[in-house]
């Protein structure tokens, strides 16, 4: 009489052990943040850190809970690793629509863009200095109707991606490469050690 009495107590916490991790399964989907991967040899400028979704730390690359709005809950922090001064860095995050596209959207600007070498700087972000990177409201209204462009309903998986980068000695840097401006047309940016190939 125990026994059975033991035995169906351990069928009913297995079942609603089980239950309870099904439900909890369905409510909250697993997500995925990459991180663009460069060529060999790409030189690093901007080091991320303190990377966390919805208050929790999570790690490139693996797999972690959160919401469907998880994209506005992502935090960190970049760091300026290289050994120029940063004026001007953009950061973006591409998705993975159903039809293939992966479209991309800025998440987050610092400084003012310089088109032209007679724009001063409007900030400095000097060697080793660490900027504090939040989602806003205003790009995330962006990334929202994105979603509704493309069909994605729910994203799952994103890639975080440096779009640009400009430095205080009027070059700058595109995924890992080194610019500098086109003597003929200061608004195009040509990669340093490649000018033979501009026509």
């Amino acid at each position: 009489m125990l026994t059975r009495a033991i035995c169906t107590t351990l069928r009913l916490i297995c079942f609603s052990l089980c239950f309870t991790l099904l439900v909890r399964a369905q409510q909250v989907p697993e997500r995925v943040l990459n991180t663009e991967r460069l060529a060999p040899g790409a030189i690093e400028v901007l080091a991320v850190s303190n990377l966390q979704v919805e208050g929790q730390p999570v790690t490139f690359g693996n797999r972690f809970e959160a919401s469907d709005d998880w994209a506005k809950g992502l935090r960190f922090e970049v760091k300026n690793v290289s050994d120029k001064v940063i004026t001007y860095f953009e950061l973006g995050l591409q998705a993975v629509a159903p039809d293939g596209r992966h479209p991309s959207l800025r998440m987050f600007s610092y400084g003012t863009r310089p088109e032209t070498p007679t724009v001063g700087p409007a900030r400095r972000m000097l060697p080793g200095e660490v900027v504090q990177v939040d989602y806003s409201e205003k790009f995330y209204r962006a990334f929202q109707r994105m979603q509704a462009d493309f069909n994605l309903a729910k994203v799952g998986e994103l890639t975080l991606v440096i779009n640009f980068i400009t430095f205080e000695d009027d070059t700058a840097w595109r995924h890992g490469f080194l610019m500098r401006r086109d003597p003929s047309d200061p608004l195009r940016w040509i990669v340093i050690g490649r000018e033979h190939l501009v026509r």
